[in-house]
């Protein structure tokens, strides 16, 4: 049993960023629209990536969080300083975005996975996308790199300073030195302050569950136990343009009980600059512990609220 939600939040609409590369279609990450003017309903937009390389062959993937490097951002050197656009050859990715709604979108906010071959992104490099021949604002949390110290797989963040209706651009992604000086990253005390909140009411069988984000961040705040892979806060993006902790738990009920069965994780991704403005959550809903006393199928009612404003409601979930 699995249930996967995904909102947007703030007053701002969202824009989905679909990746294709090699033949494959797959959501990648989402695009936290700013268009010019004020609301509108949800937009999507698609980038297609085309690696000028092929992947790497017997790489190897460290354990853990491999960490996070800035190029061009804000409050940071600008990395490179070139406006020179580099050509197909020298790109070792190119990402083009579109954008599929009738909007004018501003300063918006780019997150996608990109793998790489051995040696294009050294060690002691990070990873700098150009459209138009200009450095943009770019963030890469590596999570794996190659056996010899190379860049293998990363989450790649990048501000886009506008893109037209049904426009589209592309993203040349190079490898360069990295920056001495690095922006401040977004922290869970930033998205507290911003009141940002998700919740999940389930019904089981008449028998109500509920768990709040709010808390689950609070707490991890307070107790500073969020680090890469923890179980009850794990730490997936950090940077100034994006910063991602997903927290969780079993679902309690209202005296506090947890469900031997149930657990529910928010996947929780606030966008620069501070003061945080845009956050958005994945909700995911589990049924899959291994050890727990007399494991089956449960059927039950989802409601999520987001900012205290219902987002998504779904009967009998099997």
């Amino acid at each position: 049993m699995f249930l996967r939600l995904s909102k947007a939040l703030a007053n701002r609409p969202t824009t989905m960023l679909l990746v294709r590369s090699a033949g494959c279609l797959a959501i990648c990450g989402t695009l936290a629209g700013c268009p010019g003017g004020g609301g509108g309903s949800p937009q999507s937009a698609v980038a297609e990536t085309s690696a000028a390389h092929p992947g790497p062959a017997g790489a190897t993937v460290p354990s853990g969080n491999t960490g996070s490097t800035t190029g061009k951002a804000p409050n940071l050197d600008p990395t490179p300083s070139t406006t020179v656009p580099p050509t197909s050859a020298d790109s070792h990715a190119i990402v083009t975005a579109v954008n599929l709604s009738g909007d004018l979108l501003q300063q918006v906010p780019v997150t996608f996975g990109e793998p790489f071959r051995a040696g294009d992104i050294p060690k002691g490099n990070t990873i700098v996308a150009y459209m138009g021949g200009t450095a943009l604002p770019t963030q890469a949390d590596i999570k794996a790199r190659n056996s010899d110290g190379s860049v293998r797989h990363a989450i790649v963040t990048v501000e886009l300073p506008s893109l037209a209706g049904h426009a589209s651009a592309p993203l040349h992604l190079q490898g360069v030195a990295e920056s001495t000086r690095k922006g401040q990253a977004l922290t869970l005390e930033d998205v507290l302050q911003s009141g940002f909140n998700a919740a999940i009411e389930l019904n089981v069988d008449g028998q109500p569950w509920h768990l709040d984000a709010h808390y689950l961040l609070q707490h991890a705040s307070l107790s500073r136990a969020c680090e890469s892979y923890a179980r009850e806060c794990s730490q997936w993006l950090s940077g100034p343009l994006a910063s991602e902790w997903i927290v969780g738990g079993p679902v309690i009920d209202a005296r506090g009980k947890p469900n031997p069965h149930i657990a529910v994780y928010f996947a929780v991704r606030a966008y620069g600059p501070a003061p945080v403005s845009r956050v958005r959550v994945d909700v995911i809903v589990e049924n899959d512990w291994a050890y727990a006393p007399d494991p089956h199928n449960l059927t039950y009612d989802a409601k999520v609220s987001v900012n205290g404003q219902p987002a998504y409601t779904i009967e009998h979930l099997e």
